[in-house]
């Protein structure tokens, strides 16, 4: 238990040079520390890493590719609890900024996963035996892709709009 505050109170602490260590920490042993903490809070806190880092100090610690990797190891542990995050996310988020943040890692996700095995990824054993891993998951992530696009709320659409496009095209191609 006290691991998991730790991971969970140096996931939030932009500051800290124990940070990527804890991002480690939660693409290893997610499924240990989920039961110790707010495990949805922790992949919020994932999603927004993996955009939201910043680019113009580049360092060794490459936050944003460490948190992208920490998304997708969670993904092969546990795919339903990573998508029920994502549609919650993405029909009421807490910020707009928040909703792009999650449309960005689901488009990530999708290119990276897809519904076929590629030879790019070696990531894990997992998605090359289980092509099809978002599959079952897709309507419920196309409902709550085409909902972000609610023409109601323009200025709410138009941060969205890139992200979403992306994902729908993603979907088509594949």
């Amino acid at each position: 238990m006290d691991i998991s505050k730790s991971i969970n109170f140096y996931l939030h602490d932009e500051n800290s040079s124990y940070r990527i260590i804890a991002i480690d920490l939660c693409s290893r042993g997610f499924h240990v520390w989920q039961h110790y903490i707010d495990a949805m809070e922790i992949l919020r806190s994932l999603f927004n890493t993996a955009t939201n880092s910043k680019k113009d100090s580049i360092s060794i610690q490459n936050l944003g590719a460490q948190a992208r990797l920490a998304v997708l190891s969670i993904a092969s542990n546990d795919m339903p609890f990573l998508m029920s995050t994502v549609c919650i996310d993405i029909l009421s988020p807490p910020t707009m900024e928040h909703r792009r943040s999650v449309l960005q890692v689901l488009a990530f996700l999708i290119k990276k996963v897809g519904f076929a095995p590629s030879p790019m990824i070696v990531f894990t054993y997992f998605f090359l035996k289980r092509p099809f891993v978002l599959q079952p998951h897709l309507p419920r992530l196309m409902e709550a892709v085409v909902k972000s696009l609610d023409p109601n709320s323009t200025g709410n659409r138009e941060m969205v709009l890139d992200a979403a496009t992306d994902i729908i095209s993603y979907v088509v191609k594949t």
